[in-house]
């Protein structure tokens, strides 16, 4: 504390003029922080103007687009809705109830045979070509093809 004293008489150091310059010092560094982070700020600032810009331009094509469809349809249901007026269409007959068929009616549909036809003819082909191949290999091999030919 005496080395203090004698620092203080010797250069004439003086508590109230020396704090408020600390805390000056302090409040430079602050302010220095304070305008490095607006300048990087400020740095990213028309990047994002940018993007906005863009968006927005988007939004607006947006927006006239769904306007002008939206219009569209309007003007097409008052065009159908008009010529409903004008003419009177006449109401679509109901539908006659067809009686049930029977089971000698389902089996003269010609659909229904010549379907059937068509898989009976498939089938044979199968089997002929299968008759046909040799069976080489193991015992399985000839019980699977024994299956499938009976």
């Amino acid at each position: 504390m005496t080395q203090l004293n004698a620092l203080m008489a010797a250069y004439e150091f003086d508590l109230v003029v020396a704090i408020p310059s600390v805390l000056s010092v302090l409040l430079a560094l602050v302010a220095i922080g304070a305008f490095v982070r607006m300048r990087r700020v400020l740095r990213a600032l028309p990047a994002l103007e940018e993007r906005i810009a863009a968006q927005s331009h988007s939004l607006s094509l947006l927006t006239d687009t769904t306007e002008s469809c939206f219009k569209a349809l309007s003007m097409q249901l008052q065009f159908m809705q008009s010529q409903n007026v004008l003419r009177s269409a006449p109401r679509p007959a109901a539908p006659a109830v067809k009686a049930r068929r029977t089971s000698k009616d389902k089996a003269a549909n010609v659909g229904a045979a010549r379907r059937r036809e068509a898989i009976s003819a498939l089938e044979a082909q199968n089997i002929a070509s299968v008759a046909a191949k040799p069976v080489n290999g193991d015992s399985q091999a000839a019980s699977l093809a024994s299956t499938f030919l009976a």
